[in-house]
């Protein structure tokens, strides 16, 4: 009888093809990981940038007054039309 041929000798060929698929497809799990990782390095500085901001009172009260400046020349034009 062919030793190659037995049931032990089958199942241990099966599992090695098994192993290689495995190996392979962990090997392109480990290349998708390098990518991501180097995409994130990359953009890290962009993302430690990004957060609130600290505005000044001042800064506050020039913002306020335009958006009352705006809304009130809005309103006027507003009376305008429906008059």
């Amino acid at each position: 009888m062919n030793r190659h041929s037995t049931p032990i000798h089958r199942a241990v060929a099966v599992l090695r093809n098994e192993q290689a698929e495995i190996e392979q497809r962990l090997e392109e799990v480990r290349e998708t990981i390098d990518r991501l990782t180097a995409i994130s390095k990359r953009g890290a500085g962009r993302v430690a940038t990004q957060g609130r901001r600290n505005l000044s009172s001042e800064g506050r009260e020039a913002i306020s007054r335009a958006a009352k400046k705006r809304w009130a020349a809005y309103r006027r034009q507003k009376r305008r039309a429906s008059s």
